[in-house]
């Protein structure tokens, strides 16, 4: 779906510059076509994976510290429940 968004914003810019002779940006300029066609297809199809594997990196490490923080706060919760058990039974002896 990004890509039919971004597809769509190419030709507006086409159509605003050949309509009213300006470019949008100095990188969307189709008087310069190869290069833009260039720029363009690399946004297209690079750019969308390099933004979902860092999205995927981020999520990743999330996961990790949570199953970190998790394994210590069971691992606290074992020990807490051992000493009072041993308490417990060590007042009833």
């Amino acid at each position: 779906m990004p890509g039919a968004v971004y597809f769509v914003y190419v030709l507006f810019s086409v159509v605003f510059q050949k309509r009213w002779g300006d470019f949008l940006y100095r990188v969307l300029d189709w008087n310069q076509i190869f290069r833009t066609l260039g720029i363009s297809g690399l946004v297209l199809v690079v750019l969308p994976p390099l933004v979902h594997l860092f999205v995927y990196a981020i999520i990743a490490l999330r996961v990790r510290i949570g199953d970190q923080v998790r394994i210590s706060t069971v691992e606290e919760q074992k020990e807490g429940a051992s000493i009072e058990h041993t308490s417990r039974c060590g007042a009833r002896a």
